[in-house]
């Protein structure tokens, strides 16, 4: 935390995320470019830099404030009360697919991100929530991530979810079920849309991980909110209730 009322994480998982957020009054965040990096500006929320070993950064404001390029060609952002940066690494260039992700997360509509990772120690689990409203309680079991969702507000949200290790690589379908019930998959990220925007009912789609083929990255639309409990498991494996790890986290508004 620094002396002006900013509050900075840092999160171990595959893109390596940084949220910056300005809980009192205005906040200014510069990030410098090293050697050989170039950062480019796409708009008010974004700001994109592209490493010598062509690998992507992109730097998004959620809510209150901007972030632009300076004279030098370091990334700038100011933050108003409540404002987030989030700075998002890849391995790569940035997909299509990642690009839209980052959309929902300037836009609002992506208010929570999942990530559940095999670690020599165990399975370790990390959440990060945009929004001060959202919650996310989260127990990872050997072939199951069971997640208990809340907003203050009752308009729909998309919450992120990277499932490693022994849930994505399990026998049969993955399948995402919200209060016990089975919910059909999207095929367009407009759908996705569509369904948090109190839609009829919640949809999901998966896309394979960037950081290794055991990765699973999975997008869940929630229509409505109340606390929901989402699961995300093999359909084959769905009765199984047997937990060999257990990892919880918890998200503090």
């Amino acid at each position: 935390r620094s002396g002006t009322g900013a509050d900075l994480s840092v999160h171990d998982n595959e893109h390596g995320i940084v949220v910056v957020r300005a809980d009192r009054g205005t906040q200014y965040v510069q990030a410098n470019v090293t050697d050989g990096g170039e950062a480019t500006y796409e708009g008010d929320s974004r700001v994109v830099v592209t490493t010598e070993d062509d690998r992507d950064a992109s730097f998004t404001v959620v809510g209150n404030g901007s972030v632009g390029v300076n004279d030098d060609g370091n990334v700038v952002a100011e933050l108003g009360t409540e404002g987030v940066l989030v700075v998002r690494a890849y391995h790569a260039k940035r997909s299509t697919e990642d690009k839209r992700r980052e959309a929902f997360i300037a836009d609002g509509i992506a208010t929570a991100e999942v990530y559940v990772m095999e670690r020599p120690s165990g399975t370790v689990v990390d959440t990060i929530p945009y929004e001060n409203d959202t919650s996310v309680n989260v127990t990872a079991t050997n072939d199951s991530v069971n997640m208990t969702v809340d907003r203050s507000q009752r308009q729909g949200a998309i919450v992120f979810a990277s499932v490693n290790g022994s849930v994505s690589t399990a026998s049969g379908t993955l399948g995402v079920f919200v209060d016990g019930e089975a919910i059909p998959s999207a095929n367009t990220f407009a759908q996705l849309g569509a369904a948090a925007n109190n839609g009829q009912e919640s949809r999901y789609m998966t896309t394979p991980g960037g950081e290794s083929e055991a990765v699973t990255d999975v997008a869940i639309a929630i229509n409505h909110f109340s606390p929901r409990e989402v699961s995300v498991r093999s359909v084959e494996n769905a009765s199984n209730g047997t937990a060999t790890t257990t990892s919880t986290a918890t998200t503090a508004a």
